[in-house]
């Protein structure tokens, strides 16, 4: 089972997931609907294909005009001497963003505003899921199952992506076992694991934003037509040398994508997280 602490929990609580202590099974909160529509249609609102430029530019500059000015080592210093009062400070200026940034007030429980530290772990588990999807091709939630089931290509996975993962519940009987075991040639796997950069290319971002807009189309936002998207999204046709070849692209992202979310479904069922 995850522990509160762990990387893996976070990634959970991003998803609205939680893990249900008697049963060790996961079940989605009853809000995580409302959130996941609230969220793609403030997503499409400022970022969306037909978002308007000027308004998002507007919000930018608002978010800009609540900036904290203080330096990094002035705030440093506040968190260590006085928490408390970081923390106060820290709630009024993330409410100050939060509605520069018009995110609804349902979004706040995922938004990572509670506390500095909720907001470092929900960038933290953002993080994650954005790698993991254009690296591996593969929803975290189904690397962590994997890996919870002993899946040692799962555990590398995840500790590219982050190495918070070497400490993770769900790595650690593995990491455990190998070491027990002396496995050496896991060690040197797991050694390289560490020092792997990931890196996006123009492409995997484009994919990136095709899996929002099918996020949307699953709470049930109509999106753009693909001859718009491939105007927006590649006007110079830099990327893809026809509309066709851009369909090919987008219906295999949407294939990919909803394949992700059937191994997420099947394979979290028999995790023990």
């Amino acid at each position: 089972m995850t522990t509160i602490g762990d990387l893996s929990s976070w990634i959970f609580r991003l998803h609205g997931l939680e893990t249900e202590q008697a049963g060790n099974e996961l079940r989605l909160r009853s809000s995580s609907e409302l959130d996941i529509a609230s969220s793609m249609k403030w997503m499409e609102q400022i970022a969306g294909p037909e978002s308007d430029p000027r308004a998002t530019k507007s919000i930018i500059a608002k978010i800009e005009g609540v900036n904290d000015h203080r330096t990094a080592g002035e705030l440093t210093s506040l968190y260590h001497q006085d928490k408390k009062r970081f923390h106060s400070e820290f709630k009024q200026q993330a409410r100050k963003v939060a509605d520069a940034a018009e995110i609804p007030k349902e979004l706040e429980a995922i938004s990572g505003f509670t506390s500095f530290e909720e907001s470092l772990k929900t960038l933290r588990a953002s993080r994650v899921l954005v790698l993991c999807l254009s690296v591996h091709k593969t929803h975290p939630l189904s690397l962590i199952a994997r890996a919870a089931k002993g899946d040692r290509r799962a555990v590398l996975d995840l500790v590219k992506i982050d190495k918070l993962f070497l400490h993770d519940q769900c790595t650690r009987n593995s990491i455990r076992k190998a070491e027990l075991q002396n496995d050496r040639a896991f060690s040197k796997q797991l050694a390289r694991a560490q020092m792997f950069v990931p890196k996006l290319s123009a492409r995997e971002m484009q994919h990136l934003y095709f899996y929002q807009l099918f996020l949307m189309e699953h709470a049930g936002t109509p999106v753009p037509t693909q001859h718009d998207l491939w105007r927006i999204l590649d006007p110079r046709g830099s990327e893809y040398r026809s509309l066709s070849s851009f369909e090919r692209d987008f219906q295999r992202r949407r294939r990919a994508f909803d394949q992700m979310l059937n191994d997420v479904s099947a394979e979290i069922k028999d995790a023990k997280l």
